[in-house]
């Protein structure tokens, strides 16, 4: 038996399985992917990314893992020399136990065996392995906080791209970059990239479901938070696909979507919106976009109906998720809301506390969501009396919105401060669940 038998590329697995449940290339498919992308994948032309891999795996009712291992491989290869010679099936394997590596929580390790994928010589004839190494090492550069490496590895292979002839990695490129800039707070720059993952999308260069909404998803917190807020109400994710299933993406652009809807004071039908999302949401499957919605629901919960104790009852179902998930503190968007509604229970004092947690919290890293935590940490505090910590507030976050290039609400920012409402209440163009 040989080691190509022994050891079938992703590709192979996936026709296997294939096979076995009596599918065509067209009906494995489906509305999202083309039957000649199938092809390819099967024949061990292209590398499936992880969002297809998942589809393709629900199609197939096989594991992912399944798809990405045999039962007989247990041990990953070592890393080859730089400058050996491997055949396409061995350089394959090395990129999947790379990304299993990573995937099981050891991004040092898998950035040397993405290394030793990208320097060796027979890398420069399997140009799709070689690109989508580069994606995913600087994807890893950005979760170990080395951003400014991740940044430049992406407009590297940007530059090396061609949009032509591999639209679907190009769009997946441009929409890391845009997730990249955006939440390291550099939000107007991030738009102009989610704005061209978006027109392939739109123009039909890039075809699928997944691919559409990755770049609707995108596009949908740059325009939000540079302002742009009747294109985010005015998108329809599930148009010409009804059916599709409730995902994490589908359910960040609703967020955004029901932010909108408060900040024009339709307070009911965000509500509405909201408690739709979480009754679909697994919490399991986002932790963080779940507990923002369920923040969001208790925002509402007090400025439509003043109704603290159901406003209590879904902060702690959020304080509950996140200690489950994270050993980190709570995070500031939920201790902002958190000060807003011991506010509204009568505990002046304590809120206040709560409020100066949020004027303390130095993670200026997503500058913008600090910046509206900031907001309603300010609004808190002027309605306790510390109107000097409430100036400072709005001072910062208004600073932060515009490092970010959010001038719309830098404008928000200054106008609390100096308009003729000032800083006293609440309003309805708050930002607090963001």
């Amino acid at each position: 038996m040989t080691a190509l038998t022994r050891r079938p590329g992703v590709g192979h697995r996936i026709r296997q399985a294939r096979l076995r449940t009596g599918l065509s290339q067209t009906e494995l498919a489906g509305a999202d992917i083309s039957p000649s992308y199938v092809s390819l994948v099967e024949h061990g032309k292209r590398i499936p990314s992880e969002d297809v891999l998942k589809v393709l795996s629900e199609r197939l009712g096989v594991p992912v893992q399944d798809l990405l291992e045999d039962a007989e491989e247990h041990e990953p290869p070592a890393p080859a020399a730089p400058g050996a010679d491997v055949r396409r099936v061995d350089l394959v394997s090395r990129f999947v136990q790379a990304r299993k590596q990573w995937e099981g929580g050891d991004p040092e390790a898998a950035l040397t065996h993405f290394a030793s994928v990208m320097e060796n010589d027979s890398a420069a004839q399997h140009q799709d392995v070689l690109l989508e190494s580069r994606l995913s090492v600087a994807e890893i550069l950005h979760e170990l906080g080395r951003t400014g490496e991740a940044l430049e590895a992406l407009q590297s292979l940007l530059d090396d791209l061609d949009a032509a002839e591999t639209p679907e990695l190009w769009q997946r490129v441009e929409i890391t970059t845009a997730d990249l800039l955006e939440r390291t707070g550099q939000v107007g720059e991030a738009l102009q990239h989610a704005h061209a993952a978006y027109l392939a999308a739109q123009t039909g260069r890039v075809q699928g479901r997944v691919s559409r909404l990755r770049a609707q998803e995108a596009m949908v917190r740059c325009c939000y938070w540079t302002g742009n807020l009747g294109w985010v109400e005015g998108l329809d994710p599930t148009a010409g696909d009804p059916e599709q299933a409730y995902s994490p993406l589908l359910g960040s652009v609703r967020l955004y979507q029901a932010l909108v809807l408060r900040e024009n004071g339709r307070h009911e039908e965000a509500i509405d919106m909201v408690a739709s999302s979480v009754a679909q949401l697994k919490p399991i499957d986002d932790p963080e976009l779940w507990g923002r919605f369920t923040v969001l629901h208790a925002d509402l919960t007090l400025l439509s109906r003043g109704d603290a104790v159901a406003a209590r009852e879904s902060l702690e179902r959020a304080r509950q998720m996140m200690s489950f998930v994270s050993v980190t503190e709570v995070p500031y968007w939920l201790t902002a809301e958190d000060a807003a509604c011991t506010l509204a229970e009568g505990r002046p004092e304590a809120a206040a506390e709560l409020a100066g947690r949020v004027m303390r919290d130095r993670n200026d890293l997503r500058a913008h969501s600090l910046g509206a935590s900031l907001l309603l940490a300010a609004r808190v505090l002027a309605d306790t009396g510390h109107t000097e910590r409430a100036r400072a507030c709005c001072i910062r976050a208004a600073g932060l919105f515009q490092k970010a290039q959010a001038y719309r609400y830098a404008a928000v920012a200054w106008e609390m401060l100096n308009g003729p409402q000032g800083l006293g209440g609440r309003t309805a163009n708050g930002l607090d669940a963001s």
